[in-house]
This record gives structure tokens, sequence and C-alpha cells, in this order.
């Protein structure tokens, strides 16, 4: 596909180890019922901070974590991101052992047992 024709994004990304915060965003493409990689990524030189990119053929939406360093939790949704898996997310992230690899793992699951309009 002709790269005019590409839906591109940018958001933010950080994960400070030491202080424990984090800001992550998972594309989600509804049409290919699959989580989508950022296609580039940028990182700080200490690699704590940075901005991901996405390009892909179809629209994406995405769903963004969030912890503080005092460890509080918080899911966003973004684009048409159904309110069921919403849930899903904001449920199983308020606890502070499930990782962003799980969320990921829990999001590919949903995607292949539920029908997106």
């Amino acid at each position: 596909m002709a790269a005019e024709q590409m839906h591109t994004y940018k958001w933010p990304w950080r994960h400070t180890i030491k202080t424990g915060a984090l800001t992550v965003y998972i594309g989600i493409c509804l049409t290919c019922k699959r989580v989508i990689e950022p296609t580039r990524t940028e990182r700080s030189r200490t690699g704590t901070h940075g901005t991901d990119y996405w390009a892909h053929e179809h629209p994406l939406n995405f769903i963004k974590l969030e912890q503080s360093n005092s460890g509080l939790r918080h899911v966003y949704c973004y684009g048409a991101v159904p309110e069921d898996l919403c849930k899903r997310v904001r449920d199983e992230w308020r606890y502070g052992d499930t990782g962003v690899w799980d969320i990921i793992r829990l999001i590919e699951r949903w995607l292949h047992t539920h029908k997106v309009a």
C-alpha cells in the first residue's frame, strides 16, 4: 500500500525503572483483529523516555496504560476500542502484578474470541 494511504500515529513512551513510572500505548487494529507493534521507536539516552510511531493500512485504536511512581495505575481508551475490552483491561491492570505483556495477551485473546463490528 502506498505511503500516502497509510494511517500514522505518534505517542509518547516512558518507563522509569528506578521510580516505577510507566506510560505505554498499545495499538489495536479492529479490522485485522490484532495488536499492532510500533513501526519505529525513539528512546532517550537513558532509555527511560521516548516516542513510539505506528503506520498501518487501517485506522488504529489505542489503549494507554499508565502507572505513576507511587504505583497508581490508569487505563485510557482512544478511538473505537469496545467498552467491554476497556473494562476488561482496566480490571486486569488495576492489580500491581499484571505486566504490559499480560495486557497485550489479554487484548489478543479478546480480539480472537469476540466479534468486532
